[in-house]
């Protein structure tokens, strides 16, 4: 059965009427390019019973037609709408979420005979609602036509569109999102309507956004061949999304001690462009630059705008996201270290904090907070931490990193952290939880991904084109001497083998010069077994000069002087055991791809501890 439309929505959207997810078909649409931002879809839609062409999609649904889903006579459900209106009183209906629901070959063709809907004729008096507030109109050749290009089912351009000029909505609020009293409340001193954030475009010429202030940073400052300078950054939210909001030089001296993270404000005059999407996180296309016309003004009525805008990641799914990922998390603090001081590469000391989280799902993730945060961080009493915007690592496994505009937040009043609290407290702390990070100690409570040789196969790790870590206590069958010393170059920070001149002098091609001397580098292959199975793995300089119990420069002495001890020193290693700490990942060869494990850290053994986890696990196996 056909889906059936709703007949008469396109009449009540315009009129500002509610509509609960009206199903329309798409007759039509016209790809509008942008030179400096993503290109904007204009759709001519029907409700069987009328037609109307001033549709547009947001670009956030560009993803539509990047998949061929948005073909004509295609049935949608509209779940998010905002109505612009310009001066002269035509409509432009800003489609900001939809589904498709039926495909153009399962609809078969137009339904209905749907008749152009006159707009101007038929809202000379619009009600004054959230989808019927006039702000200024566009320049003539981006203006959306009016019902004159409504005469058939095809798109065609307003008259002077040259297929460059991107069409310049003014959305505002919707209908279905807010009340006509706050649609049509305005910014002090101001006679321009409030907006919601995610209709802001950089075609509009006036408007205001009342958003909450959910994040702001430090002064930051700058200096290099061009001068020196400072700026400060924050983010805003509304019911409707969030943008971020960057002030330079003077404007941070204007507008730094007024904005107060948690405050309420109206925001006008500000640049908008294009998020650099390298240092912006934010889900929105665009962000905003103050200068010295911008205005800020405290707003009183913080009802309705949300305190923060997250989309939280349970803990065990973070195994299933790429790296560098920027996600937000939420879970219980069980741990946390004590703050201390690092040194970066460009000589800056920084403060560090690492802590657990743990969720429902029983995952453990260790997560590290920087600077002030890390200073001011107290897990004493086992809060709940909330965490808005961190980056995904492969660092020790899978780990979190806050970042400067990262939002931490300790307690937060959101309904998440009320539940993930019961949770733990009711018994989530009695988990028997496992660590999706690694951890260096090797201690009595520390966290380790512990498998044996026979997971590797059984549970394919490293197979989904990602990296596993994982521990096993193992014991050294084979290491094999042959050619695991190479000729390396002897420059700090190079270790690539040197081509013998027959001269005296040694050729390392990636400096490209000639040393009279060179070092010797390990590169050791070793075949471990445990009781189910064994597999070889590859130690580099520092794993296998632990493994084998002396240095490089003693093994390349012995082999050149001592043959006997040198061999000696390779039997010594054989059947000791050790708690090996492994990365896996399928490589490919000439084609060929086979999975390869490199040893990262080589232990001695607690058997005291080892014992208390075999018992454990003799525990559980027999529940």
């Amino acid at each position: 059965m056909g889906v059936m439309l709703t007949q008469g929505a396109i009449e009540a959207l315009l009129k500002g009427f509610p509509m609960s997810n009206p199903v329309l078909q798409l007759l039509n649409f016209l790809q509008v390019s942008n030179s400096s931002g993503p290109p904007r879809f204009r759709l001519l839609m029907s409700d069987g019973q009328h037609s109307y062409a001033s549709f547009l999609l947001a670009t956030q649904l560009n993803n539509l037609h990047g998949e061929n889903l948005l073909v004509p006579n295609c049935v949608c459900m509209l779940k998010k709408t905002t109505i612009n209106t310009l001066s002269d009183g035509r409509h432009v209906v800003v489609v900001m979420d939809m589904e498709i629901l039926q495909s153009a070959e399962e609809t078969g063709g137009k339904i209905g005979n749907p008749a152009p809907y006159n707009a101007v004729d038929k809202m000379s008096s619009p009600q004054k609602s959230a989808s019927s507030t006039s702000v200024p109109a566009s320049p003539p050749s981006a203006a959306v036509p009016g019902p004159s290009y409504e005469n058939s089912s095809t798109l065609s351009p307003p008259r002077g569109f040259t297929g460059k000029s991107p069409i310049k909505p003014s959305p505002i609020t919707s209908p279905m999102k807010a009340s006509p009293m706050k649609a049509t409340s305005t910014s002090p001193g101001s006679s321009t309507t409030v907006i919601p954030i995610a209709s802001l475009n950089p075609y509009q010429s006036r408007w205001t956004v009342r958003a909450r202030v959910t994040n702001k940073s430090s002064i930051r400052t700058w200096s290099n061949s061009r001068g020196e300078g400072k700026l400060f950054s924050f983010e805003i939210v509304d019911e409707s999304g969030e943008i971020r909001i960057t002030a330079f030089n003077n404007e941070v001296d204007k507008f730094f001690s007024l904005v107060e993270q948690g405050k309420v404000y109206y925001i006008t005059k500000a640049t908008l462009k294009v998020a650099k999407k390298q240092y912006n996180t934010l889900k929105n296309d665009y962000e905003m630059t103050l200068h010295a016309h911008s205005s800020i003004t405290p707003c009183d009525d913080n009802q309705g705008i949300p305190a923060v805008h997250c989309d939280f990641v349970p803990i065990a799914e973070l195994e299933n996201r790429d790296k560098d990922a920027i996600i937000d998390v939420i879970g219980v603090c069980t741990s946390a270290e004590d703050v201390s001081r690092i040194t970066t590469k460009n000589s800056r000391e920084v403060s560090k904090r690492a802590l657990n989280l743990i969720d429902t799902t029983g995952k453990v993730v260790t997560v590290t907070l920087w600077g002030e945060e890390a200073e001011k961080f107290d897990g004493s009493l086992e809060p709940v931490v909330a965490i808005k915007g961190a980056r995904l690592s492969d660092f020790g496994g899978i780990s979190l990193s806050a970042l400067f505009s990262s939002t931490v937040m300790v307690n937060p009043d959101i309904p998440e952290a009320f539940s993930l609290r019961a949770w733990y407290d009711y018994g989530g702390y009695a988990l028997d939880s496992q660590s999706l990070t690694e951890t260096r100690s090797m201690g009595s409570g520390a966290k380790m991904n512990w498998k044996t040789l026979s997971d590797i196969k059984d549970e394919q790790l490293g197979q989904a084109e990602k990296t596993d870590y994982f521990s096993c206590v193992a014991t050294v069958l084979y290491t094999r001497k042959e050619n695991c010393l190479y000729q390396a170059c002897p420059s700090a920070d190079c270790n690539k083998k040197v081509i013998d001149q027959q001269n005296g002098l040694y050729r390392c091609d990636k400096c490209n010069q000639e040393f009279p001397n060179f070092k010797y580098r390990l590169l050791l292959s070793a075949n471990l077994a445990d009781f189910g199975d064994n597999q070889w793995v590859t130690c580099f300089q520092e794993t296998a000069e632990v493994l084998l119990g002396h240095s490089t420069e003693t093994l390349g002495q012995l082999r050149d002087t001592d043959e006997a001890a040198f061999n000696e020193v390779f039997q010594k290693t054989n059947f000791t055991t050790h708690i090996f700490r492994n990365k896996v990942k399928l490589e490919t060869y000439n084609d060929e791809s086979r999975v390869k494990v490199t040893v990262m850290e080589v232990q001695p053994v607690d058997h005291r501890e080892y014992s208390r986890r075999l018992l454990s696990n003799i525990r559980k196996l027999a529940r």
